[in-house]
């Protein structure tokens, strides 16, 4: 009898080196790992040869070695090709990947959120022989309040079991947006309502978005007096200012240009970038 959603699996001596040979690719064949993660390939191992030590040797493998072999370094296509062949053997229902590969498993939640979300992404693999990727959404916040939404937002991603996402861009060549890399548009919904400021996911953001916005940086040595300039960071991030003079060092007197009143601050060269608007 097979645990239900379990397939038969019909074993032959072939069969049996094949799978020995496969576990060998993805770390150690020693008998606590095998007895853990695929024991039915043990007791088959132990019919056909006698002992698990003579199937690994009959597999071509140093039985000291082989037992030896530090564990798996999992790339995306190893852990979709292992969880495809969990599917294949056990079932797409399969409840106990923790006791058999808790490796693959963390592997799996690490790569793509959740066990689940690596079946899916198995499947597609499968079928389009092309890994996920990350695509960047687009997220409407009030003005002025990116840096404090992306901040929540990236708190937030942390302690959100499932969820998979990549880097949050801002740029003050976009003010009241974020750029957030995500594998999937419905959770980002999900992760970002309720975040104050967040106004909601407008969509997918084209590349051309992308390029138009994230532009290098003006490097500081362009810069001279009377210069129409962008504060891009420190506690003025977002105003806009004229250089009034440049020095002692690395110095700059900047006349705010968007105060009610005549008003010229000190900030440092680095802190400085060409403006969009002049």
């Amino acid at each position: 009898m097979t645990m239900r959603g379990q397939k038969q699996v019909k074993w032959s001596d072939e069969l049996v080196l094949e799978k020995i040979r496969a576990l060998a690719q993805t770390g150690s064949v020693n008998l606590e790992r095998v007895r853990r993660e695929d024991n039915r390939l043990l007791m088959a191992a132990r019919h056909r040869f006698g002992c698990w030590e003579n199937a690994v040797k009959a597999a071509g493998l140093k039985y000291d070695e082989a037992r030896l072999t530090p564990p798996p370094k999992w790339s995306k296509e190893t852990i979709l090709k292992e969880v495809l062949e969990v599917v294949r053997t056990r079932g797409e229902d399969f409840r106990g990947i923790t006791r058999v590969n808790k490796s693959l498993y963390t592997a799996a939640q690490t790569h793509f959120g959740s066990w689940q979300k690596a079946i899916e992404a198995a499947r597609s693999f499968e079928s389009t022989g092309a890994l996920p990727t990350m695509k960047v959404f687009t997220l409407k916040t009030s003005f002025g309040k990116e840096e404090e939404v992306a901040e929540a937002v990236q708190i937030r991603a942390r302690t959100h079991r499932g969820m998979k996402m990549g880097k949050v861009i801002s740029t003050p060549r976009l003010r009241g947006y974020l750029f957030i890399e995500a594998m999937d548009e419905n959770e980002l919904i999900n992760l970002t309502s309720g975040i104050r400021h967040a106004r909601g996911v407008i969509g997918q953001a084209s590349q051309d978005e992308i390029r138009n916005f994230l532009v290098p940086e003006v490097p500081t040595e362009d810069l001279k007096e009377g210069d129409l300039v962008d504060v891009i960071k420190g506690d003025l991030k977002g105003e806009v200012g004229r250089i009034k003079r440049i020095g002692p060092g690395d110095d700059v007197a900047l006349e705010l240009v968007n105060a009610i009143v005549p008003l010229t601050v000190n900030v440092k060269l680095e802190q400085l970038k060409k403006s969009i608007h002049g």
